[in-house]
């Protein structure tokens, strides 16, 4: 009898399942990878656009209201009553309050011959945040001269490049981030204020005896200085400083994640997948001055830093050289007397 070598039926059946088996499970690790890899991607791009946009601005905020003193020569350019804010809020067409801002930065190198300030505005507009800028050179100042003028004057009024309520096609905005990628489900700004007076560094609320209803929310916030006539009237009796911070709040995920509406502060079980959460502060470090004549005492001009010094008058050199000469008379005659007086000493002893 002749013998059969192959597979079995049961061995073959058992062969096909096996390899099924592995097929489909190389098959899931790979659709899992590849998801997996696609959304990470999407968390992380996500991500970095809403914080590069809110890193731009809190960076930014810092520099707003620096003024370059040095090269002023009138103090009424920046010994103002009511000087400008520098910054802007507002909202786009059918967008949350406050979700624009738009401010300017003074820009000045040493030794140059003008100088420039940027314009730059971020707004919320349908999940998407535009941003527009704009950059002017000398112009709120004067012209370019040597030596340079300032850009910035607290006294001129401030002509805006643009504004939060344009027309969310406007050319002068632009995307910053994309919106078939992230979903800015949340773009707000905040501004909070202190405001001191300028001689006795104590809050104005404290003061003037809390004058304002605006002072009971101490010490979270106060009233900005322009709320107390005190500082902010044509002839202010105090001079004041007020200290701004930005508080800005962003709440982004995955434009796939969810749909609008659906950010949550804190986490829980309806929190979208990849959902970004910002609450950051920041604090201009150059405090808005309302200045007082009445309160300072001060009535002269800052001095030209460029300005040659002054050469001394004929007079005051005639009467120098007068002094001089009486001055080396007189000692010479003193020395001569007390030569004299030692000779005939000597003489005398011999």
């Amino acid at each position: 009898m002749q013998r059969q070598l192959g597979f079995t039926l049961s061995g073959l059946i058992i062969a096909i399942a096996l390899g099924a088996f592995i097929a489909l499970a190389g098959t899931t690790l790979y659709v899992t990878t590849i998801s997996t890899g696609k959304s990470v991607f999407d968390h992380t791009r996500a991500s970095e656009q809403t914080r590069a946009v809110a890193e731009t601005v809190l960076a930014d905020f810092r520099r707003v209201g620096l003024v370059p003193v040095e090269n002023y020569t009138q103090a009424s350019k920046f010994l103002v009553s009511a000087p400008h804010e520098a910054f802007i809020t507002g909202a786009a067409p059918g967008e949350a309050a406050d979700s624009c801002l738009i401010y300017f930065v003074n820009e000045f190198q040493p030794g140059g011959t003008d100088c420039s300030t940027r314009f730059t505005g971020f707004r919320l507009t349908g999940g998407l945040i535009q941003g527009a800028m704009s950059e002017q050179t000398a112009t709120l100042g004067g012209a370019a001269s040597s030596p340079p003028v300032p850009c910035y004057d607290l006294a001129e009024p401030v002509v805006w490049p643009f504004a939060c309520d344009d027309a969310v096609n406007d050319s002068q905005w632009h995307p910053a981030t994309e919106l078939s990628t992230v979903w800015v489900d949340e773009f707000t700004m905040d501004i909070n204020y202190l405001c001191y007076d300028a001689e006795s560094q104590a809050l104005m609320c404290d003061e003037l005896g809390n004058p304002s209803p605006a002072c009971d929310a101490l010490p979270a916030s106060q009233p900005a200085c322009s709320v107390f006539t005190e500082c902010s009237a044509s002839n202010p009796s105090h001079s004041c400083l007020e200290k701004r911070q930005l508080s800005l709040t962003v709440c982004a995920y995955p434009e796939d994640s969810a749909a609008d509406g659906a950010c949550r502060p804190q986490r829980d079980d309806n929190t979208p997948e990849g959902q970004l959460y910002l609450a950051v502060n920041s604090t201009s470090r150059n405090d808005r001055l309302y200045f007082s004549a009445i309160a300072s005492g001060f009535t002269g001009t800052p001095s030209n830093p460029e300005a040659e010094p002054e050469e001394p008058s004929d007079d005051s050199s005639d009467d120098s050289s007068d002094d001089s000469s009486d001055d080396s008379s007189d000692d010479s005659s003193d020395d001569s007397s007390d030569d004299s007086s030692d000779d005939s000493s000597d003489d005398s002893g011999d």
